[in-house]
């Protein structure tokens, strides 16, 4: 429970610094673009700097996202990020707010290659979720969450990012992307996503 704990406190201030369709018979699905090369980097995270890179300074620091799909179905809610280039030490940030609610209801966050964890605003860890990454170019990262795991919820909107860095140090730096679908650096919600 303390690396968990750790890892809540250093995603929340890298998520704090940086990441300020249609339906089908069984699932409400949707898709959101997010702007190109525009990885945003904080040299230190105890400081005010922040800079958004270039082309290929975002394409090289393995968290240019490119966009997300979100399936939400009768058992489960599936994520899928796709990247211009995945690096393998790239985390995932993701915010759920359930049945018309404008306060955050869930949050997961990756802790490796192979699995996260969704935690409720208490930061209580309540569910384990596989994901399946493929890095490089083209990258792509899956998770499949039991709707269980999220309360079982009628609608979910979904929102977040992928970031990478030094978060054991105060002073490391952070390379971070929300997905947004708009030119303002900062994450955007999808719709409202009723389970299938």
């Amino acid at each position: 429970m303390r690396a968990v704990t750790r890892l809540v406190a250093s995603t929340a201030v890298a998520a704090g610094l940086v990441l300020s369709a249609g339906a089908t018979a069984h699932a409400d699905v949707t898709n959101v673009k997010d702007k190109a090369s525009d990885v945003g980097f904080v040299p230190d995270v105890s400081g005010d700097a922040y800079d958004v890179l270039g082309y290929q300074a975002s394409i090289d620091s393995g968290v240019d996202l490119r966009g997300m799909r979100v399936n939400h179905g009768d058992k489960t809610v599936t994520l899928r990020l796709k990247f211009a280039q995945l690096g393998p030490d790239t985390n995932i940030s993701m915010q759920f707010r359930s049945n018309g609610r404008r306060e955050v209801t869930h949050y997961l966050f990756s802790v490796s290659k192979r699995r996260a964890i969704v935690l409720d605003p208490e930061a209580s860890d309540t569910c384990s979720v596989p994901l399946k990454t493929r890095t490089g170019r083209k990258g792509v990262l899956s998770a499949t969450i039991k709707r269980s795991c999220l309360g079982n919820p009628e609608r979910i909107k979904v929102s977040g990012g992928a970031f990478a860095g030094d978060l054991a140090s105060e002073h490391g730096s952070v390379h971070a992307d929300p997905i947004s679908n708009t030119k303002v650096q900062g994450p955007s919600w999808t719709k409202w996503l009723k389970s299938g």
